[in-house]
């Protein structure tokens, strides 16, 4: 469904709960960029946002142990 204001209603809630937590994360487009860069890209770029450093996992296969200690999985 196009044009129907969804993009601009996930921001306006994302606005208002975002500091309810320690980190949040948008990203608008997220088919388009995923087929642009790959998942890979996403995943490091989302988890680089949420710990507020850069992070660059390898393979979306694992998920290195430092990560689930601190998302608390």
């Amino acid at each position: 469904m196009g044009d129907i204001g969804k993009t601009s209603l996930v921001d306006v809630v994302l606005h208002k709960v975002s500091s309810q937590y320690q980190g949040s994360f948008f990203l608008e487009n997220a088919t388009k960029e995923s087929q642009r860069h790959g998942l890979q890209y996403i995943y490091n770029r989302l988890l680089s946002t949420l710990f507020r450093e850069d992070i660059c996992i390898v393979t979306l296969k694992v998920i290195p142990y430092i990560v689930i200690r601190r998302l608390r999985l």
